[in-house]
């Protein structure tokens, strides 16, 4: 861990109107997507924080990565279940490529596979998979089968996978589902390598980040903190709680990611700050703060 904090630097400002879904910065960290209600992503130039491009879509964007093969691509899923592939970016247009998945559904989160170019899509309570055969076209479809349910967990309406991560070979798939757990898939055979239940007292998961090493994984608990897990634990382990350092004012799902080449993490909260813990202790590194900003409640964001 470096010991010199964070400090403010730049402020994003009149972009979107409405509430922001997800961010993503590009492979090399020079620019920055967000997706929004106001069913638009805009692509910003992070050096000055400068607004660069608006994508219009017809929907919610709930979910947003940047394609690791092709520059200045991005892949966007939307509420209303598209899925497309946009690039060629300039200010008067873009090229935008539909991703038929064969469902249409909520798409909640998703992963790209550079080794094998494959695409996963949390459509819906399933994970669908889809390869991309020739830039911007995509053939075949499977979807993988879900965790089995505890006996003593009731099925719910709100169940579904959080947060998708391929292994390095692009060959297995870790899938944070919001009350079945984390679990691991090989998606050739589809057969379940692992699987990490939810702790007794934290039933349900929110957003998920593995680390750069492939040895962590990190979990908002949906009460009070991130849960650190070593990749590949089975059953139940205990996990290491990092803990917000004041009680949520709402029960929000957070996404969270790794830091400083996994030695840290970083999670928002419902209080309106951010928080980054050393992952070797679990110790609150420092608390990024934002004053005068609100916290909504996103209807999908609920446990």
């Amino acid at each position: 861990m470096a010991s010199t904090a964070y400090v403010p630097e730049l402020t994003f400002a009149e972009g979107h109107s409405d509430a922001i879904n997800v961010l993503a910065f590009s492979s090399d960290g020079s620019y920055l997507a967000s997706g929004s209600d106001d069913e638009t992503v805009i692509i910003w130039k992070t050096l000055k924080g400068t607004f660069l491009y608006r994508i219009t879509m017809r929907s919610k964007v709930d979910s947003l990565i940047w394609h690791p093969l092709r520059e200045g691509t991005v892949i966007v899923g939307c509420e209303n279940g598209t899925v497309s592939q946009v690039h060629n970016l300039s200010v008067m247009s873009s090229e935008t490529h539909p991703i038929n998945l064969g469902v249409k559904s909520h798409i909640y989160c998703m992963d790209y596979a550079p080794t094998t170019q494959l695409l996963a899509a949390a459509v819906g309570p399933h994970v669908y998979l889809t390869r991309e055969t020739t830039p911007n076209t995509y053939a075949g479809i499977v979807m993988l089968p879900n965790p089995p349910v505890d006996a003593v967990a009731t099925e719910e309406s709100r169940e579904r996978p959080v947060a998708l991560k391929f292994d390095s070979t692009g060959t297995n798939l870790v899938v944070t589902h919001m009350t079945r757990g984390v679990f691991c898939c090989d998606v050739e055979t589809q057969n379940i390598l692992w699987h990490i239940k939810p702790p007794g007292t934290y039933p349900t998961m929110a957003y998920s980040a593995i680390s750069q090493n492939f040895r962590r994984i990190a979990v908002h608990n949906f009460k009070d903190g991130v849960h650190l897990y070593a990749m590949g634990a089975n059953g139940s382990p205990r996990p290491r709680l990092c803990k917000f350092e004041a009680e949520p004012r709402y029960l929000l799902a957070l996404q969270v990611a790794f830091i400083h080449n996994g030695d840290a993490v970083v999670c928002g909260s419902s209080t309106g700050n951010v928080c980054i813990w050393q992952t070797s202790t679990g110790e609150l590194y420092q608390t990024l703060t934002h004053p005068g900003q609100s916290t909504s409640l996103h209807d999908n964001d609920r446990p």
